[in-house]
């Protein structure tokens, strides 16, 4: 610490060492749910990426493994705003992605921005359209 008033010389505050894995960088939200209305999936949730906080992140949804659709997680979402003040409310996704009739596997991933270490998987939902 440094001396600013009276006194004789700097107190010595010590030293620390940090470290910071870089998943705690990696994006995060929730796949909120699932539903079906004549052959159209709805995928809801929200995410954030701690990189960029105010911006939206973008998701990713696979349907049985093939590639399902993106969108930038930019939806209002107030109770999100509410749990992160620092990041805002403008982080949920509602997709809607067409599909044959039948019983499907959706999974939803958050797509990193910057650092971090992987596009980890929000969750898995099965679903009968």
């Amino acid at each position: 610490m440094v001396n600013t008033g009276y006194g004789s010389g700097n107190a010595d505050a010590g030293c620390r060492t940090v470290s910071v894995s870089p998943s705690a960088w990696n994006p995060f939200g929730s796949f909120d749910g699932v539903t079906a209305a004549d052959r159209v999936l709805t995928v809801t949730g929200w995410l954030i990426d701690p990189d960029t906080p105010k911006a939206p992140a973008t998701v990713h949804v696979y349907v049985d493994g093939a590639w399902g659709g993106a969108q930038a997680a930019s939806l209002n979402r107030v109770d999100v705003g509410a749990a992160f003040p620092s990041a805002g409310p403008a982080h949920g996704f509602g997709l809607r992605i067409p599909v044959p009739a039948g019983t499907h596997q959706v999974c939803v991933y958050g797509i990193n921005a910057g650092a971090g270490t992987a596009n980890p998987l929000l969750d898995c939902r099965t679903v009968t359209a």
